[in-house]
């Protein structure tokens, strides 16, 4: 009993992460890609093939060379999970991803616990599982084969500890597998990890020949066996396993749209913000601002983590004759590698992404965060290398395990309120799959359909013809119209089509199926050039006479050379699975480094009854419910509800230019409707309009009811400061740009949503400028002024107010400048809004000084006047008090006296 406690802190760990895929799937940016490849290979199973590179039912029945290029693990786990549920397709999504999150679990402990024991284990898995970067990959992004990899790379690790503790057959068969697995998961992920676990690999197969460093009661030598042949065997054969799906892809993705698609994409837009805060979740809410980080613990941990094994190698090289301390080699390399890795995903890498070509390719720097989010928790388990047995019962460890997980479940939550895909189809169809591809443009089942050929210049718009694109045959899809004596079919299925041709003359025929390599032809046993037309379509041109025509999808060189290095690397691997076990002397890690689980049990049991009673039901610091079309602690416009389809629900403005605007659907929208954002100045004249068809990065039309999105804005501001200025929004109607009307604002089509400005640049008063320093009100001083004290009729009086605001305005108050006679009789004066009403009161805030220029044509008698000025709302004519140096006068202030010279 006693050695199944840590299993169920492991299992408790998992369902932390996993909870939230208990109901709909979330709707991640790639989950219709992952689903909708599930009748692909439902048809390509009917037809009785079980891997094939090309796709030909995608892009409406022209097909894709999608695996060749996509690693297909994780389609064939969803569509055999969709059977063994009962073909329902939601449940199979839910239930690979919370798969992925258990093997990495499970991976992690058995890495952890073989290297520190099974607190290093423990602090290890909660630290991995519990990472927003994980977290990020099934709930925001929904990468099934992302998070398979995310999964799988810790088993891998574990594999290749275990050879290289224990070289043996078996087990190298068996890390192998990991590795091929790995390999098929996802091309991205799984070439970034291969390069770090092989030098990690390396690592742990040289220093495991020496002897360990002493931890609790054992240490152990493994002696001079070879270990690096098996280390270079696991690689090789792992390697030489998936070859059929990689090498392909790496070789033939030069003929493909992928470079012209991926150029599209500025990477430095990408970058990560490895220690912002999240912020509070608000529950469904699409396009929510989730950091691209792997989480604040995992940073703190993985920092200290390398820092103390590299400490330890430090002094074990200051002192000679020290056993080496292997294990934080291993550590170090992990960290290492972590951070290396880490820095790429950062602004400050710009230069290397800017000479590394490659790197471009990848696209999205944040791709690189799998290797810390793996890396850096090893890298701290050396934080759990010096203590021993009994340090592990003391109530600081406990504790200081506690805070660390709470820690780290805390910077996950809000990773796991997820907006739900609520219209998925329990048993999609190929039907779905055109349905899905014309209605998210997402060809071929890839963002950008870019695994197609790059002869491919425009996609169809349709099927060529009805079924085209649900198992038709490649015989009947020949567009070119031929006699029927002259072509003759023998056989023919989706990839393979023979017939027996007789033209009287030479005929150039045209398939609706798109070109890519591998499609060959023979006439009578001798290969015919396939080329394409000008819309990459399989184009032929045959000689008059009889013959025999074949046209089949088949393999290129070079995915011969792959599936041969497959099969090879798939009979050694039976070969060493066979082979008996031979006597080694053993060089595990002690498991006597226990920790009590039951305290971290209790923790576990609490966090995710904390979530299920309190953070999913009810309004918290961390977790907010919306309800009846508001959101909790957002701003509601007074009006927002446009033609019964959309309601704007919130709106948040931030300095200096960012607009966020909060939308929910009533309904369905019925189109793609266009949000129209119009800066205003102050005075409301229009300066410039910003059309977006993608609010919330997503079109309009394919919003669910209810569904609450998130749009943010950086609205480019004129230059002149200070200036402030309305945001006027309105939704237009794709066809015509008429915008649509206000259901709760009737007569209206436009609502003001929030206000924005330039503030004041830093100004110097001058030093001739006069010393005021009365208050007007509250908030508002008037420091300094000046004036002129003598001004001619023949020019304008041009002076300046220095105002200084020491807290935020809520009115808009009127400048008044009043010309009095020595006696105090009025004779003249000039009203307006501060710098000509383009920067009012409202837009004041604490701390600015704003420099209001004035210049008034004085038409009086030549003489001396007093010059007085005061503030007053335009609405009622009500003015400020004025209080402190000068105030006298109650409610406006004697700048000081003017000679007005003929």
């Amino acid at each position: 009993m006693r050695a199944t406690w840590p299993w169920l802190a492991v299992l408790l760990i998992v369902l932390l992460a996993a909870q939230p895929l208990w109901g709909l799937p979330p709707q991640g940016d790639d989950l219709l890609l992952h689903i909708y490849r599930i009748p692909l290979l439902n048809s390509q199973w009917a037809n009785g093939v079980f891997f094939s590179r090309w796709q030909p039912d995608l892009i409406y029945g022209y097909g894709s060379p999608l695996f060749t290029f996509y690693p297909p693990l994780s389609a064939y786990l969803l569509t055999l999970l969709y059977w063994l549920v009962g073909q329902q397709a939601a449940v199979a999504i839910n239930l690979l991803l919370a798969l992925s999150l258990l093997l990495g679990a499970v991976g992690m402990f058995g890495l952890g616990r073989a290297l520190a024991g099974e607190l290093g284990g423990l602090l290890a898995t909660a630290v991995f599982t519990l990472s927003p970067h994980v977290a990020a990959q099934i709930y925001s992004r929904g990468s099934i084969s992302n998070s398979l990899a995310l999964g799988l790379v810790p088993l891998v690790a574990w594999g290749i500890l275990r050879v290289a503790q224990r070289p043996s057959a078996r087990r190298t068969a068996a890390a192998a597998l990991g590795l091929a697995l790995l390999m098929l998961s996802h091309t991205a992920s799984s070439l970034l990890l291969l390069g770090p676990l092989l030098i990690w690999g390396g690592v742990a197969t040289a220093c495991l020949r020496v002897r360990l460093s002493p931890v609790g009661d054992v240490g152990a030598v493994y002696g001079k066996e070879s270990g690096q042949r098996r280390w270079l065997l696991l690689f090789g054969l792992g390697l030489a396993l998936s070859a059929f799906a990689w090498l392909p892809a790496l070789s033939e993705i030069q003929f493909t749209k992928y470079a012209a698609e991926a150029a599209k994409v500025d990477y430095a837009d990408h970058f990560t913000s490895l220690w912002d805060w999240p912020g509070q979740a608000i529950n469904g809410l699409r396009g929510a601002y989730l950091p691209k980080t792997v989480g604040l613990m995992t940073l703190l941990l993985g920092g200290v983590g390398t820092a103390v094994s590299g400490l330890s190698l430090w002094r074990w090289w200051r002192v000679q004759g020290k056993p080496f301390p292997s294990r934080d080699a291993l550590f170090l390399t992990a960290g290492l590698l972590g951070w290396g890795v880490l820095f790429l995903t950062t602004p400050a890498s710009d230069g290397v992404w800017r000479l590394v070509a490659p790197l471009r390719g990848l696209q999205f720097p944040w791709r690189l965060l799998d290797v810390p989010a793996f890396f850096l928790p090893l890298a701290g388990m050396s934080l759990f290398n010096y203590t021993g047995s009994r340090s592990y019962k003391r109530y600081w460890v406990r504790g200081g395990m506690g805070v660390v997980i709470l820690f780290a479940y805390v910077n996950l939550i809000p990773y796991l309120y997820p907006p739900r895909q609520q219209d998925l189809p329990t048993r999609p169809t190929l039907m779905d799959v055109t349905a899905v591809q014309q209605n998210y443009q997402i060809m071929g089942l890839t963002a950008w359909g870019e695994y197609s050929d790059a002869h491919v210049t425009a996609w169809p718009p349709a099927p060529p013809f009805p079924n085209a694109d649900a198992g038709a045959t490649l015989a009947s899809k020949l567009l070119t119209a031929v006699p029927e004596e002259s072509l003759t079919l023998l056989e023919t299925n989706p990839w393979q089509a023979v017939w027996q041709t007789n033209f009287a003359q030479p005929q150039t025929l045209i398939w609706a199926v798109h070109t890519f390599p591998g499609w060959q032809a023979r006439l009578d046993g001798a290969p015919l050039s396939v080329t394409s037309d000008e819309n990459g379509r399989l184009q032929l041109t045959l000689p008059a006479g009889r013959q025999t025509l074949e046209l089949r999808f088949g393999r290129t060189p070079v995915r011969w050379l792959a599936d041969v290095l497959s099969l090879a690397g798939l009979l050694i691997g039976l070969f060493l699975a066979a082979k008996k076990p031979a006597e080694t002397k053993v060089t595990e890690i002690p498991l006597s480094l226990r920790y009590p689980a039951a305290p971290l049990i209790i923790l576990l049991v609490g966090l995710l009854a904390t979530k299920l009673i309190w953070l999913d039901r009810f309004n918290s610091p961390l977790v907010v419910q919306p309800e009846n079309g508001r959101i909790p602690g957002i701003p509601s416009p007074s009006s927002g509800n446009f033609n019964d389809e959309i309601r704007l629900v919130g709106a948040v403005t931030e300095p200096p230019n960012q607009l966020t605007l909060y939308w929910q659907a009533i309904q369905p929208p019925a189109q793609a409707y266009r949000v129209a954002l119009t800066l205003l100045d102050a005075q409301g004249v229009p300066q410039q309009t910003i059309i977006n068809p993608t609010p919330g990065y997503s079109v309009t039309n394919h919003w669910a009811a209810g569904q609450l999105i998130r749009d943010v804005y950086s609205l480019p501001l004129p230059d002149a400061a200070p200036a402030g200025y309305l945001v006027q929004l309105s939704v237009l109607q794709p066809d015509n740009d008429f915008p649509l009307s206000l259901m709760d604002d009737s007569g209206n089509m436009t609502t003001v949503v929030g206000r924005l400005k330039q503030p004041p640049l830093e100004t110097a008063v001058p030093d001739e400028a006069t010393p005021i320093g009365t208050h007007f009100g509250e908030a508002i001083v008037l420091s300094h002024a000046a004036v002129p004290e003598t001004v001619s009729l023949r020019e304008p009086l041009e002076f300046s107010l220095f105002w200084q605001s020491e807290a935020a305005v809520a009115d808009d108050y009127t400048v008044f400048v009043h010309l009095l006679t020595p006696e105090g009789e009025f004779v003249t004066g000039q009203d307006g809004q501060p710098l000509g009403g383009l920067y009012p009161t409202s837009f004041w805030e604490a701390g600015e000084i704003v420099v209001d220029g004035r210049s008034w044509f004085v038409d009086v008698p030549p003489g001396e006047y007093q010059l007085q000025v005061g503030l007053y709302l335009l609405a009622t004519g009500e003015r400020l008090s004025v209080s402190g140096p000068n105030s006298a006068l109650g409610d406006r202030v004697l700048v000081q006296n003017v000679t007005v010279a003929p």
